[in-house]
């Protein structure tokens, strides 16, 4: 109850209060940032998802030769 009482207080702030000096002006994202974001989605649900094509990465080791003593 305490951290709802403390995050309601900081979402009613952002969603509810006027903007500031009338400002409404639309957040523009850089497309640097857009792009990273896109690896990042895109990185998640590959190992989220397909998680057996991650693990079985390391069986490519023994396919190309790495690791030989």
């Amino acid at each position: 109850m305490i951290a709802f009482g403390y995050y309601g207080n900081i979402m009613r702030e952002i969603w509810m209060r006027p903007a500031p000096h009338g400002d409404t002006a639309p957040v523009v994202t850089p497309s640097s940032l857009q792009i990273a974001l896109g690896i990042t989605v895109a990185a998640t649900l590959v190992i989220g998802v397909l998680p057996g094509t991650v693990l079985n990465l390391g069986d490519l080791a023994d396919l190309v030769g790495a690791f030989r003593s």
